[in-house]
């Protein structure tokens, strides 16, 4: 009896064993999804893509190329040069050395009269290296002369002709720079030339009697 007891237990276990992998089997697979057939030849299309959004921190800059209704851009700032000053913002006195120890005041819209042998002396208020005088006749030729330049803190030229000047000739002094048209002063302030129109006093010198042509002797027929 307890040999046929233990004959269907033996049985009993067998069976549960057979059933429980098939049972495994059919209950561990999950049925699938609606419309998996064929997933991998069409495979979803992938969600469009998202800019990124502007920083608070920055405001959008509008492009003249892209924007036609934006206003042009800036261009570089043009260069500014200092317009030059009259050489009367810096003139102390100008003027002409008589042979007796006068002077005369020189002006620049008024003619002077001058001796002719006179020199002629100009001051400025700043120190002006490359200041120079020029003595100009009416040719607009240089006269020749010599003259000495001090500079300190201010400047003094002089200027004394080779020969004495022709009576009744009118005359220049020019005041200007010796490298460019304009003198400087020492903080690099340029100063536009100035000029002094002068007369030298007398009477104009009598024009030289022009020479007679010379004659040509016959010679006598002997």
């Amino acid at each position: 009896m307890r040999l046929r007891h233990g004959l269907l237990l033996l049985l009993t276990v067998l069976a549960a064993c057979q059933r429980s992998p098939a049972a495994s089997d059919a209950g561990g697979a999950s049925p699938a999804p609606p419309g998996a057939a064929g997933a991998e030849d069409h495979p979803p299309a992938a969600p469009p893509a998202r800019l990124p959004a502007p920083s608070p921190a920055t405001s959008p800059v509008s492009d003249p190329v892209s924007d036609p209704g934006a206003p042009p851009a800036p261009g570089p700032a043009a260069p500014t040069t200092a317009t030059p000053t009259p050489v009367t913002g810096i003139l102390r006195e100008a003027v002409a050395l008589e042979p007796g120890g006068g002077t005369v005041t020189l002006a620049h819209d008024t003619e002077s009269v001058v001796d002719p042998s006179a020199g002629f002396r100009v001051d400025l208020a700043a120190p002006c290296a490359d200041a120079r005088l020029a003595l100009i006749d009416r040719s607009d030729a240089l006269v020749a002369a010599t003259g000495t330049q001090e500079v300190g803190a201010t400047t003094r030229l002089t200027l004394n002709p080779a020969a004495p000047l022709v009576p009744a000739r009118r005359y220049t002094l020019r005041i200007d720079g010796a490298v460019t048209r304009e003198l400087h002063d020492s903080a690099g302030k340029a100063f536009l030339p100035g000029s002094f129109p002068l007369l030298v006093a007398g009477e104009p010198p009598k024009p030289q009697p022009k020479p007679k042509p010379a004659t040509k002797r016959r010679r006598s027929r002997r």
